[in-house]
């Protein structure tokens, strides 16, 4: 599959008004943000954490575990299978900096193919305020996407392309015989240019409540309750990607990561889907 670039420069600014324009929703989010962390160690049981979708001004977590998949059989045909259902999605927003000047901010993110008609699982805030959606198959199939309907309270959207011969869906499992302890794997499109990207752990908690904000506060703040958590490594880009377990079932929607500790990222049950996936013609 070929690499996709998401990087975007930033765009020059050269008009210099009398006054400068307050960007409220940045300055509101950063406010939410420092009272956050003032109150979370007695008040709050939710962590904040960092939302994985890709773009310019995404930030890197730096996760130092690593795990050699090669070495298990059962692994290696897992991911052969999953990543002919996983789709690396491309975004172009229009975004307008400080002076209130237009400019197009690409992003990147991961896909999940859930039926082979089209419809496509992702994070809602993979696509949320995008002007123009595309996403690139396994077999390096481009197809413009259109969002069918999200979810913010559970960061879930569904998307649909029309493709001209069916795709290849992925087996979706139960989310609610998830164990603590046991193995997963995620694949997804690590910065938006490593496609098929694939890392193992284990799951090391259930039903974990967090405060997800978009990289550098340009996204909104947003509570998701009852995550799955895990130690496999998950990155940016790697939002609205699968985590698998090792029967090659999506149990997850992987969806974000702490920046304050090593290997500790988050995933929506699969489970959470259901309402936006039964009423799909």
């Amino acid at each position: 599959m070929s690499e996709i670039d998401s990087k975007t420069p930033e765009t020059e600014v050269k008009s210099k008004p009398r006054f400068k324009r307050i960007n409220f929703r940045k300055l509101r989010n950063i406010l939410l943000i420092i009272l956050l962390v003032m109150t979370s160690a007695g008040a709050s049981s939710y962590v904040t954490v960092l939302m994985i979708k890709y773009g310019p001004n995404s930030s890197l977590a730096t996760i130092n575990q690593t795990y050699n998949v090669t070495d298990s059989d059962n692994v290696v045909d897992i991911v052969k299978q999953v990543s002919k259902s996983v789709v690396n999605i491309s975004t172009k927003t229009t975004t307008y900096g400080w002076w209130g000047q237009p400019q197009i901010a690409e992003g990147a993110g991961t896909g999940i193919i859930i039926r082979s008609d089209g419809y496509i699982l992702t994070n809602n805030h993979v696509i949320n305020g995008a002007d123009k959606i595309t996403i690139t198959t396994n077999q390096e199939i481009t197809l413009s996407a259109t969002v069918v309907t999200t979810d913010s309270s559970k960061d879930l959207a569904v998307l649909k392309v029309s493709p001209s011969s069916p795709l290849t869906a992925v087996k979706i499992g139960n989310s609610d015989n998830v164990q603590v302890g046991e193995e997963v794997i995620a694949v997804g499109n690590v910065l938006g240019q490593f496609t098929d990207s694939v890392t193992k752990g284990i799951v090391s908690g259930l039903g974990r409540p967090i405060v997800a904000s978009g990289s550098n506060l340009y996204g909104d703040l947003e509570q998701l309750s009852d995550l799955i958590q895990t130690d496999a490594a998950i990155n940016s880009g790697n939002s609205g990607g699968p985590l698998v377990n090792m029967s090659g079932e999506v149990i997850g929607v992987n969806t974000a990561v702490s920046g304050n500790g090593q290997n500790i990222g988050f995933a929506v049950p699969i489970n959470h889907a259901t309402d936006l996936t039964k009423s799909l013609k």
